[in-house]
């Protein structure tokens, strides 16, 4: 590994390296490594100089995320290598295989061992997403990976890229092209997804599991969806039998898609869109209701706003509380990272004793598993829900 880079790590701050931890912190380095460019490789090495692992260099309190651990360099199918991998894990999970459903996350960053990369599959379409500046180096290399692991079937792969680096010219197809939106299925569910215009990738994959979830017990019920984007609870809502569907979101272009994504299932009858502002909305709402759905952006994207994001948690589900009639269900989550499940819990708490509801825990939700969490890398646990019976 000669031709790469070198940086060291102090004596007695290698341990999490070690244990396979994929984050290297600048404050465990022996020293200033300035000259090193963004997204480079890197060798990392113990204090006593025995090699650690290969990873990308980065300008940030992580100096480091790990690609490989040990003596070895990276070979020439390596990215390949790490695809089938990822692909492997899906097709045990039955997904490549389930004619119901044709969308899913094929890369987890950290979960699937490739930190910075993001790759979720909408029928024949890959939408990559980088997360680090390496990552973005690599682009053509994993891109031929995705084409050799799925043989032909890929037919277009799609850079939406949040990394400004010389060799990409920003968001745009890598190969082949596809027409926006695009229909995706999902447990037998028709949605619309435009990966160049909306949220996250196009749409939320990491709900699936919980939206099957939540379905189940909608049945005879007036649901409210809020923060509804593009309608996905609140097709399975009507699907599994509602009485009635009202979707809330602030974003007229997301009220749209909902719209569309209802009508596109023939559900249309049961349901209303509501374009406005949560808070305003469920303050003026006349009607209550037996079930209400909370999916919210991160409140806390940053330490900054930690306090200020539990605060929101508590506001918003305390107004959900007093809305409910009598008995009813609360199905809410939490996206924020740096927010943890015990956190949110607390959040909940306060919300009911604000709101002066007596709360069960019914059921607990994540991420869906095509979005896995490596055990050395708990990080990788985002999103937290609760399903709560409200008396």
């Amino acid at each position: 590994m000669t031709h790469m880079k070198k940086v060291t790590v102090k004596p007695n701050r290698d341990y999490p390296v070690r244990r396979g931890h994929f984050w290297l912190f600048s404050g465990a380095l022996n020293r200033d490594y300035s000259e090193i460019g963004e997204g480079e490789l890197v060798q990392v090495l113990a204090s006593d100089g025995k090699p650690l692992g290969v990873g990308h260099w980065g300008k940030s309190s992580i100096a480091v995320k790990m690609l490989q651990f040990g003596e070895k360099e990276l070979s020439n199918d390596f990215w390949a290598l790490r695809i089938s991998a990822a692909k492997r894990v899906r097709e045990e999970l039955g997904l490549l295989s389930d004619p119901s459903t044709d969308s899913y996350r094929l890369v987890n960053g950290e979960g699937d061992s490739l930190p910075g990369l993001i790759v979720d599959i909408y029928g024949s379409n890959a939408v990559l997403q980088y997360h680090s500046a390496g990552m973005a180096m690599h682009e053509e290399q994993i891109a031929a990976a995705l084409e050799s692991v799925y043989a032909g079937k890929i037919t277009s792969a799609f850079r939406l890229s949040e990394i400004k680096h010389s060799t990409l010219g920003g968001s745009g197809y890598i190969f082949g092209n596809a027409e926006l939106p695009y229909t995706i299925c999902e447990s037998g569910h028709r949605f619309l997804v435009d990966w160049q215009s909306g949220q996250k990738t196009g749409f939320f994959l990491d709900q699936r599991v919980n939206r099957g979830l939540l379905a189940g017990v909608s049945a005879g019920r007036t649901v409210l969806n809020a923060f509804c984007y593009s309608g996905a609870f609140s097709v399975y809502a009507l699907a599994a039998g509602a009485k009635r569907v009202v979707s809330l979101d602030s974003s007229k272009q997301a009220a749209g898609l909902a719209v569309r994504n209802v009508e596109l299932n023939g559900l249309a009858a049961a349901h209303e869109m509501v374009v406005s502002d949560y808070q305003s909305y469920i303050a003026s709402a006349s009607e209550p209701f037996d079930f209400i759905i909370l999916d919210p952006p991160a409140f806390a994207k940053n330490r900054r706003s930690i306090t200020s994001g539990k605060e929101g948690y508590v506001k918003i589900n305390r107004a959900a509380m007093e809305k409910i009639a009598g008995p009813g269900l609360l199905g809410t989550f939490s996206c924020s990272q740096l927010v943890s499940r015990d956190e949110f819990l607390e959040c909940l708490q306060e919300a009911a004793f604000l709101a002066r509801r007596s709360l069960r825990r019914v059921a607990e939700m994540h991420q869906a598993p095509c979005h896995p969490v490596h055990l050395q890398h708990p990080e990788g646990e985002y999103l937290k829900g609760f399903l709560l019976w409200v008396d």
